[in-house]
């Protein structure tokens, strides 16, 4: 068993080491199969691979449950998605509308469910108004974004000096509740209930809380945060190799040994080809006969007066 050894990692947990691409279950950080082929496409979520014409659908071991035409496939989830999005308005395309008068180059909408914050830019340099357009935080800083996680219920927002470049933490009264002394702090939150989030210093990257105290120590080259996993995260190390480790920041020993490897000829192996998209249970379910199926988790829903669409998926 051994930790750090992939030469190269994704925030989908797509591994490389020597000749083979490992994937890693984002719920449990096992290694669920291994592959020399470069495949066209990979989906994480659905675990959906695609092969010249032909999309293949696996479970997470790399049995192959279904299998497709790409162009029927496709057709079938932007026809969902595109009735998904019919009436979705985006906010943020009025926001100009609304302070049109100001002359902003950006504006954005803070995360914030109490009161109407917006981050906006004028002049390269960003500012906090609110829903009336009075400046709340004044134009001061090299960028400005909201945190997902508050202080004593208000907001806090990443803001970069605008002299010494450095990043720390503000509330909504400009009031520093991180000094600024680092290269970055990202958006990423170890854990949401926490209230912790990955800072790089110096080069290195940590995670540290909202009060500043350190939990993982500024020792690795990069680490992934953790929206995508649930019990672990990806890390680089000092020698440009790829581990997991988990929300303490120790390493996680992984065996590769007994790893299965997928290509291209055993994914042919079963034939099934018949898709049901179901709008009742808000899922999208693969059709493998009547005792057996398999859920996909689209990232958009079906949003259709039909009850169901029945497609045939025929090679």
């Amino acid at each position: 068993m051994t930790k750090f050894m992939f030469e190269d990692i994704n925030d989908k947990g797509r591994a490389t080491k020597g000749k083979f691409q490992y994937y890693i279950d984002n719920e449990t950080g096992e290694i669920l199969f291994k592959t020399k082929y470069d495949f066209e496409e990979f989906d994480y979520y659905s675990l959906k691979f695609v092969i010249g014409n032909n999309v293949y659908l696996t479970d997470k071991c790399g049995n192959t449950l279904l299998i497709a035409n790409k162009d029927k496939f496709n057709s079938v989830v932007e026809e969902c998605n595109s009735k998904n999005f019919e009436n979705d308005i985006s906010t943020e395309d009025n926001l100009f509308d609304k302070f049109q008068d100001k002359n902003y180059s950006e504006i954005y909408k803070v995360y914030y469910d109490k009161a109407d914050y917006y981050i906006v830019k004028q002049n390269d340099l960003y500012a906090i108004i609110d829903e009336n357009g009075h400046e709340v935080i004044s134009f001061k800083y090299a960028w400005l974004w909201d945190l997902y996680i508050s202080k004593n219920e208000k907001p806090l927002f990443i803001a970069e000096n605008s002299k010494t470049n450095k990043q720390g933490i503000i509330d909504i009264y400009d009031k520093i509740v991180i000094p600024f002394i680092y290269d970055e702090i990202h958006n990423w939150s170890i854990d949401t209930t926490a209230q912790t989030m990955i800072a790089e210093k110096d080069g290195l990257y940590g995670v540290i809380n909202i009060e500043n105290n350190i939990l993982i120590d500024f020792k690795y080259k990069y680490i992934f945060g953790y929206w995508d996993f649930e019990n672990f995260t990806l890390a680089k190390n000092t020698e440009n190799l790829w581990g997991l480790i988990d929300k303490k920041g120790m390493p996680i020993e992984l065996d590769l040994s007994k790893v299965k490897e997928i290509n291209a000829t055993n994914l042919r192996k079963k034939h099934k080809t018949n898709i049901i998209i179901s709008n009742q249970v808000q899922e999208l379910k693969v059709k493998l006969n009547p005792r057996k199926q398999r859920t996909l988790k689209p990232k958009k829903m079906p949003n259709t007066d039909k009850n169901q669409l029945k497609i045939n998926l025929k090679v």
